[in-house]
């Protein structure tokens, strides 16, 4: 993995998709965040959670927010990292999040990768589920977030990012768990959040294609199962 990539992350890319980065735009995501993540989350809130490939910071903000206080985010930019104590974020650090599971050997309840595994290769991707299994107390979690490959214009997210190297199906997400060492994994789509009236017709036309998806499947291949949406989420359990 070039490290030197990251260097201008937040100037050339993250900026472009999201033109702000303060405490009350990331309040904006909250309503999705508690829909997808919420309830993967223990109920003890003194669980002990990293987010590995942390960005600004904004993620670590809500999980303040609904009551997480022993938290920590590690991300590879140090501009991102920058921005995010500009903007008010905090348990934010520039570090390699490599070195911050080898460090940390039983220590994690929850371990997040939003947004990360798309940016390995095969090798690092490995070595990163197996260290993210050891950083992990029995029992613990790791939540991943990343670029689904069955979805029609998954190119769009696989290429929309130069630092981006692979994408994932259901099939390959479970194969790269299981294999460095998760027993239990579950596999998610993330279909559009009902807020109000527009996200709501937003989701019903989402539903109508999915069912058009899985019928045009089924024709093919005899089985319509499948999950159809840009991203996966994945609960994989130690």
């Amino acid at each position: 993995m070039n490290k030197d990539i990251y260097t201008k992350y937040f100037s050339t890319h993250y900026a472009h998709m999201y033109s702000k980065t303060a405490l009350n735009d990331a309040r904006m995501h909250f309503t999705t965040w508690d829909s997808y993540f919420g309830k993967l989350l223990p109920n003890d809130k003194n669980a002990k959670i990293l987010d590995a490939g942390c960005g600004t910071g904004d993620f670590l903000f809500w999980l303040k927010c609904i009551g997480f206080n022993k938290i920590r985010g590690v991300d590879f930019s140090a501009e991102q990292i920058l921005a995010g104590k500009h903007a008010g974020f905090s348990d934010i650090y520039e570090g390699d999040i490599f070195e911050e599971l080898s460090k940390n050997i039983d220590s994690y309840d929850v371990i997040f990768a939003r947004d990360v595994l798309e940016h390995f290769g095969k090798n690092d991707a490995v070595n990163f589920c197996k260290q993210a299994a050891l950083s992990l107390v029995e029992g613990g979690s790791l939540i991943i977030q990343t670029t689904n490959a069955e979805n029609l214009l998954w190119g769009k997210i696989r290429h929309g990012d130069f630092t981006h190297e692979q994408a994932f199906t259901e099939s390959s997400m479970r194969q790269l768990l299981m294999i460095t060492g998760f027993k239990n994994v579950l596999v998610f789509p993330q279909r559009p959040i009902i807020r109000g009236i527009k996200s709501f017709f937003r989701y019903v036309i989402w539903m109508f294609f999915e069912s058009f998806l899985r019928f045009y499947l089924a024709a093919e291949t005899g089985s319509s199962k499948g999950i159809f949406t840009q991203n996966l989420l994945v609960l994989a359990k130690k």
